[in-house]
């Protein structure tokens, strides 16, 4: 159990949501290239209608942006990532928020899409998270023992999870699983857990409109009202300089400053998603984190980066695989490191 007055925070990047059946940053990045560049699409003639809306009905304006992403967006195709594009092309706004509706539509189909999606119960959507090896289910078997149903708070309220992803596949499972083990009190035990998305999300999950995506029937490509609801999408989204000094970057300054234990899944690390994490160090800290593919070379430099950015003296409790091994292998330095019980 999570009983120390520190948080234990847990960076969750694409890698992670790819698990359930969402994109990984490479794949999403070209379908926003193919749904922009084909006028002719059905996606394409959503955000026409969605454009004319988020520029205030200027129907000229939305047509300029519109022609002016089908010729840029090329460019997209082979950028190092969208986030990077976007971020090197942000002073053509309206070209952004283009690409951003193109990002969230995409985001909207994919959680309509994953395994966890339209489930009739919430113990399914835990059996099917559960056959995809998703990391939570591990997480959380670590934070809550040692704890009854009236005292869990306890746990979960040093709980942070930063989200690099657009989707809420994490608040789709965490809320489930509370549901199923603890009905009563699901709604207020979701709440004491934190969340941070820190280019955004589709909407708050855990709230009546923040949900449907994951349970849409939509003929849309699950997005009802797609002229209202796209443009929506393009103020939720941000790119990297819209965070870089906000109170996003603020909260995960606090969090990892007070963190005793971080855990990095399915994050890429890239350098720009790093610079959110330079903090001094002012408690002990435990890492520990997945490198698929990366190859040993780079698993040295990730580990010195890591070391250094964070003042950390232990050695990183790192794997060349996904998460499932992660807890496997290291299962118990992190049940010690997230304050658990002690483990026989």
């Amino acid at each position: 159990m999570i009983t120390k007055p520190t948080v234990v925070v847990v960076v969750v990047g694409a890698g992670a949501s790819f698990d359930l059946g969402l994109p990984l940053g490479s794949v999403l990045q070209q379908k926003v290239v193919a749904a922009v560049a084909n006028s002719s699409s059905e996606a394409f003639r959503y955000f026409r209608a969605a454009a004319h809306n988020l520029f205030d009905k200027d129907g000229s304006r939305a047509d300029a942006a519109l022609a002016r992403a089908q010729r840029h967006v090329s460019g997209l195709r082979h950028a190092a990532s969208v986030d990077n594009y976007l971020d090197q092309v942000r002073s053509d706004t309206d070209f952004v928020s283009i690409c951003k509706m193109a990002i969230g539509y995409e985001i909207a189909k994919a959680e309509s899409g994953s395994v966890i999606a339209r489930q009739t119960s919430y113990d399914r959507v835990i059996d099917s998270a559960s056959d995809a090896e998703y990391f939570l289910l591990d997480l959380l078997n670590l934070a809550v023992r040692g704890h009854q149903e009236e005292n869990l708070e306890e746990s979960l309220v040093n709980l942070t999870f930063i989200i690099f992803n657009y989707d809420r596949c994490v608040e789709k499972v965490l809320l489930s699983w509370l549901q199923m083990r603890f009905s009563n009190s699901a709604p207020y035990l979701f709440s004491q857990v934190k969340f941070v998305h820190v280019y955004g999300s589709l909407g708050p999950y855990g709230q009546i409109e923040g949900s449907e995506f994951f349970d849409s029937e939509s003929s849309h490509g699950a997005v009802q009202n797609p002229h209202l609801t796209i443009p929506d999408f393009a103020s939720r989204i941000k790119i990297f300089t819209e965070q870089e000094d906000s109170e996003v970057a603020e909260k995960i300054r606090n969090a990892i400053h007070f963190s005793q234990a971080i855990l990095f899944l399915g994050f890429g690390f890239e350098e720009q998603n790093m610079r959110f994490f330079r903090s001094p160090q002012s408690y002990a800290k435990r890492i520990f984190c997945t490198t698929v593919g990366k190859g040993r070379q780079n698993e040295l430099a990730i580990s010195k980066s890591l070391m250094e950015m964070m003042g950390v003296d232990d050695d990183i409790g790192m794997v060349g695989g996904k998460a499932k091994r992660l807890f496997s292998e290291f299962y118990h330095p992190i049940g010690r490191a997230v304050g658990s019980l002690p483990v026989t």
